[in-house]
C-alpha cells in the first residue's frame, strides 16, 4: 500500500569519501507521481538522481558520482530511497516536498557526520547496508579465530531459542544453521583479507572469522562467504531436501542471498583456460576448494570442492533440484514471516556474538 520514495538532500559538491547514508529524520516520503514529474523535468536541466548501488567498490570510484551511489537511469518505483543535490530543490522546511526548483532545503546532516551514520548502519547491532563484497563484521578490531566465532554464535543461538521457548525442531534448525553459519570463511580469498588486516609478523596459524583492519576488500570482487557456507553444508547433507532450512538461513544470515542465486551484473568469469566455462556467482567459482574444518558440536566438514550446478534450473544429478526450487518450497510451506523471523534469529546470534567479541567477553576468542 505504500507508494512513495524517499529522498535526501546533500550538499554533493563537498562529497567525502565515504558512501553517504541518510538518518531517518532527513528522508523525505515523495508520492511515487510527484516523484516522477519532478525527476523528469530536473532530468531536463542536467540534474542527477542517485540511488545506492550495492555493487560498488571503492576502487570503481567515478567523477561525479558519490561513493556507493550510482545514477537513476529509469523512472523511480515506490521504495526507492534517492539522493540528489540540494541545488535540484524541491523541499521547504514549513510544508515539506513542493517539487519547486526554487525551494533549496538545508542539508539536515553535514558530511562529517556519514562516517558515524556509516558505524550506526553497519553496527553488530542494527541494519545490513554493506555492498556485495563488504563485509564490516569481520572488521572487528580484533583477532577472533573461526572455531571460537561459530561456537560462540552457536552459543548465543541457543541462548535466544530458550528465551523465545522455540519448539525443538526450530531450535535445532537454528543452532545448526549458527553453527555452519561462517564455515566459508575458511575460503582462501576470505582468509588472504583477514591476514591483510593484521601485522604479517602476528598472523596466527588458525584459521579467522574476525580481523584488525578496516575497510578490507577481498581480492575477488563479490566475493560472499555466506554462499560458500550453503555450499558446504548442503554438499555435506548430500544435498538432501531436508537441508534446505539450514542451507537457507546459513545463506541468508547477511542479507545478500536469499531466494535466487545468480551472478551479478557486473562480475566476470573465472580467469585462465582451466576454468573456463566454470559457473561463478558472488565471487564464488565452481570447483573452488574448501578446506576440512571442525566446527564444533560434533559437526565437521570433510572438506572438498565447491559445485555450483544448484544456481541452474532443473535438476541435476549431483546437486538435484535448483536453489530456486529449495527456496520457493521453504517459502511455500514456512510462509514469508515465518521463514524471516527465523533468519533474524541467526542474524541476531551472529550479532551479539560479535558485539560480546568487541568487548573481550569471551575467553577462548
Amino acid at each position: 500500500a505504500d507508494t512513495d520514495v524517499h529522498v535526501f538532500w546533500r550538499d554533493l559538491s563537498s562529497i567525502g569519501d565515504d558512501p553517504p547514508r541518510p538518518q531517518a529524520d532527513e528522508l523525505c516520503a515523495v508520492p511515487i507521481g510527484a516523484a516522477r514529474d519532478w525527476l523528469k523535468k530536473a532530468s531536463k536541466g542536467g540534474a542527477a538522481v542517485f540511488v545506492r548501488d550495492p555493487q560498488w567498490r571503492r576502487t570503481d570510484q567515478r567523477p561525479g558520482v558519490p561513493p556507493g551511489w550510482t545514477r537513476l537511469r529509469e523512472d523511480p518505483w515506490p521504495g526507492l530511497t534517492l539522493l540528489v543535490d540540494v541545488s535540484m530543490g524541491g523541499y521547504k522546511d514549513a510544508s515539506g516536498f513542493t517539487g519547486n526548483p526554487a525551494h533549496t532545503p538545508d542539508p539536515v546532516y553535514p558530511l562529517k557526520n556519514d562516517i558515524l551514520a556509516a558505524q550506526n548502519t553497519q553496527s553488530d547491532t542494527g541494519g545490513d547496508a554493506e555492498g556485495y563484497d563488504e563485509d564490516p563484521r569481520s572488521e572487528l578490531g580484533v583477532p577472533i579465530s573461526l572455531a571460537a566465532h561459530l561456537g560462540h554464535v552457536a552459543g548465543e543461538a541457543e541462548a535466544l531459542c530458550d528465551a523465545l521457548e522455540v519448539d525443538s525442531e526450530t531450535r535445532t534448525a537454528i543452532v545448526r544453521a549458527a553453527r555452519w553459519h561462517d564455515l566459508g570463511k575458511a575460503h582462501d580469498v576470505f582468509q588472504n583479507t583477514m591476514r591483510r588486516g593484521l601485522d604479517p609478523h602476528e598472523c596466527p596459524a588458525h584459521l579467522l572469522a574476525k580481523t584488525a583492519g578496516k575497510n578490507l576488500r577481498h581480492e575477488r570482487r563479490y566475493f560472499r562467504h555466506e554462499l560458500v557456507s550453503a555450499l558446504a553444508f548442503l554438499a555435506h547433507e548430500k544435498w538432501s531436501r531436508q537441508a534446505d532450512l539450514v542451507a537457507y538461513l546459513v545463506a541468508a544470515h547477511h542479507g545478500k542471498v536469499r531466494m535466487n542465486l545468480r551472478a551479478l551484473p557486473r562480475e566476470r568469469p573465472p580467469p585462465g583456460e582451466d576454468r573456463a566455462g566454470a559457473r561463478f556467482a558472488r565471487g564464488v567459482w565452481e570447483g573452488d576448494e574448501l578446506p576440512s574444518f571442525d566446527l564444533g558440536g560434533g559437526e565437521r566438514w570433510e572438506g572438498g570442492g565447491l559445485a555450483l550446478a544448484v544456481m541452474e534450473l532443473g535438476w541435476d544429478e549431483v546437486t538435484r533440484e535448483s536453489w530456486t526450487e529449495r527456496t520457493r518450497d521453504l517459502l511455500g510451506r514456512f510462509g514469508p514471516f515465518r521463514l524471516a523471523w527465523m533468519e533474524a534469529l541467526v542474524r541476531v546470534a551472529d550479532w551479539r556474538a560479535s558485539g560480546r567479541e568487541r568487548e573481550g567477553c569471551y575467553d577462548d576468542a
